[in-house]
């Protein structure tokens, strides 16, 4: 579940300890996929979960947004 906040995007995710997560933030499918600044490909975020943790994630630009 997702909710805005604050202009910020907060969503819980439940997974067990030790789990690796790999992902990309889009806006509901590939068209809008985050990018780096300069339009680019980003990596594949990846995030082990240890325990009770909290993920920030920051987007840059997306893929389709103007400069």
């Amino acid at each position: 579940r997702l909710l805005r906040r604050g202009g910020h995007w907060v969503g819980t995710l439940w997974v067990e300890p030790g789990t690796v997560l790999e992902f990309k933030f889009t806006r509901g499918d590939w068209d809008t996929v985050e990018k780096a600044p300069d339009g680019s490909e980003v990596e594949n975020r990846r995030f082990r979960v240890d325990a009770d943790e909290r993920y920030e994630g920051r987007v840059e630009r997306w893929a389709d947004s103007p400069e």
